[in-house]
């Protein structure tokens, strides 16, 4: 906080002999270093200073007062401006002729009466310039003579500003922790295929390829996604390519849902690489023109964090259009103080300059704020036009603990024709180091894999061994025997693509239907060509039998797919 002396320092004599004329100081033959220490003594009488306080206007008071009861006494001098109009900085010449002290602008009189000056602030968001009054005049100034009444209606707004709740909502989206699964998919997506980085983001094609795995497949999702993975440090950059950085993305995955959930939401808290702004669809935004090198994108979502946390209802559904107008009215700032030092382009490509265009960039960064990053990351549910917090979004506030109740267990099913079953709440560890050997299916509860020959092949020839997958498959699926269905194709040391895979199907019968399988197994004549069944659609037959299989199944009139011969 500053003081009077600071502020009689930043003064010329044109304004130092303004505040002397306006506060009754005789300051004739004093040299300004003189000037400005008699001042100080003299504003700080506090006679004088009622004497003073008592020839001020109802607005001039109300601005003083306003000023003093914020956090450090000041308000950026963006939002003093709109608020009480703007302060004309005069010379020597005139002040003498203008008297601006006894002007009916109440901030310039409130300016040349030394009442408040004006400095600037360094802050997250940058250096600014600000609008205070000095904490030590602003103590001896008797505000009480009207402090009663500005707290009445300060409570008043208060009441009014804070969001009502709502008890009807429509067209209700819960939040999920899908986010976690897709963050998994992710990894192992890189970690299988590294991909070559194109300013922090990925190729359009396999952006493409990648999305069909995953369980939410909006473009702006899978943006946050890997902006998330890289400030989290769960990606690295290894010779030009974006490759998984075990040290942060292994513990992150043995982790339980609950406090994956939690880092992520402290990753985005904390990150300045994801900018909410350049995810605006309708806003073009030129990155390096203007103030915008130094946007601190993480200051202005943790001040919109804030709020939300002191006013929205912890538990009810309230309006988004409502919150939006509440930070418009007490912190229109939250991303910047000067609104003509950005250049954004609309649709039509019309420059979005000055405060008028709040409504266009800063309310649409905060409508996204909270049915983007916050719905995804599970913190809110959402409706039309109402958000509402979640278990985790009231931890993430610091309303409530962090959820910490027990999952239930998991564990992965084989299906008969060999399908890998992973369910959502399974250990995301496991299912990330099962990706590396498997084809993948589109994700869905469970996620379905596939061993073959091929995807054995790949990766031993990232030198993961046939006896380092078959360790983990039977820790993974708690057995000490792998499934008969898999053992043709670990049955050599090294897998070598075709051979095994045409093994495979000469070896296994499989069937459309369970009904088919039960008509072979009560047929004398198919049943002896067969070893073993695998499930209700699938089963071995014995070595050199498959052609008087083929032939029996002939003569019952079962057809034979080609894939089968």
């Amino acid at each position: 906080m500053r003081n009077l002396i600071q502020l009689l320092r930043d003064c010329d004599r044109g304004r130092l002999l303004a505040i002397a004329d306006s506060w009754n100081v005789d300051v004739r033959g004093l040299q300004d270093d003189e000037l400005r220490q008699t001042l100080n003594a003299a504003l700080l009488e506090e006679g004088r200073a009622q004497q003073c306080w008592g020839g001020l206007t109802e607005d001039q008071r109300m601005i003083l007062i306003t000023l003093i009861t914020t956090d450090k006494g000041e308000m950026s001098k963006e939002m003093f401006g709109r608020f009480y109009g703007e302060i004309n900085r005069l010379g020597f010449g005139q002040i003498q002729r203008e008297k601006p002290q006894n002007s009916d602008q109440p901030a310039q009189a409130l300016y040349y009466r030394g009442l408040i000056g004006d400095a600037y602030e360094r802050d997250e968001r940058g250096t600014r310039p600000i609008i205070y009054v000095p904490q030590d005049l602003g103590a001896v100034l008797p505000t009480h003579r009207t402090s009663y009444q500005l707290r009445e209606r300060d409570r008043q707004d208060e009441t009014a500003l804070n969001l009502e709740a709502i008890t009807e909502v429509e067209y209700r989206i819960p939040a999920d922790t899908t986010i976690v699964d897709d963050m998994t998919t992710l990894l192992a997506f890189l970690q299988r295929e590294p991909q070559l980085m194109n300013n922090h983001a990925i190729s359009a094609g396999e952006r493409k390829r990648m999305s069909t795995y995953l369980q939410q497949q909006e473009e702006r999702r899978l943006d946050f996604l890997l902006q998330v993975a890289q400030s989290g440090q769960l990606l690295q950059e290894e010779e030009g390519s974006w490759v998984v950085e075990s040290a942060h993305a292994r513990p992150w995955l043995q982790s339980n849902r609950h406090q994956q959930v939690k880092r992520l939401a402290q990753i985005w808290r904390e990150s300045t690489l994801y900018r909410e702004l350049w995810q605006i669809p309708e806003l073009k935004v030129d990155p390096r023109a203007g103030d915008m090198p130094s946007y601190d994108p993480a200051a202005a979502r943790n001040a919109v964090l804030a709020l939300l946390e002191k006013q929205a209802p912890k538990s009810d559904w309230w309006l988004v259009e409502d919150f939006i107008e509440l930070v418009k009215q007490v912190s229109p700032d939250f991303q910047r103080s000067n609104y003509d030092r950005w250049y954004i382009q609309n649709e039509q490509g019309a420059y979005l300059s000055g405060y008028e265009h709040w409504d266009e960039i800063e309310g649409r960064v905060l409508e996204f704020i909270l049915t983007g990053p916050m719905h995804w990351l599970g913190l809110l549910d959402t409706a039309e036009q109402a958000a509402r917090f979640t278990a985790y979004g009231r931890a993430f506030l610091g309303m409530d603990r962090w959820p910490d109740r027990p999952l239930p267990e998991a564990v992965i099913e084989v299906d008969a024709d060999g399908s890998i079953l992973i369910p959502r709440r399974m250990n995301q560890l496991v299912r990330f180091q099962l990706a590396r050997f498997c084809e993948w299916g589109v994700a869905d509860d469970p996620y379905s894999y596939r061993i073959t020959a091929e995807s054995l092949a790949a990766a031993q020839e990232k030198d993961i061994t046939l006896d380092q997958i078959r360790t983990y498959l039977l820790r993974a699926l708690q057995s000490e025997a792998l499934p008969a269905v898999w053992m043709p194709m670990f049955s050599t040391e090294r897998v070598e693509s075709a051979p095994e895979l045409a093994l495979e199907r000469k070896n296994i019968i499989r069937t459309s239907t369970t009904e088919t399988m039960e008509f072979i197994y009560e047929t004398p004549t198919l049943r002896c060509f067969l070893e073993e069944r695998l499930g209700p659609r699938a089963a071995i037959v014995l070595p050199r039998k498959e052609s008087g299989l083929r032939q029996a199944l002939q003569d019952q009139g079962i057809h034979i797919s080609s894939e089968s011969q």
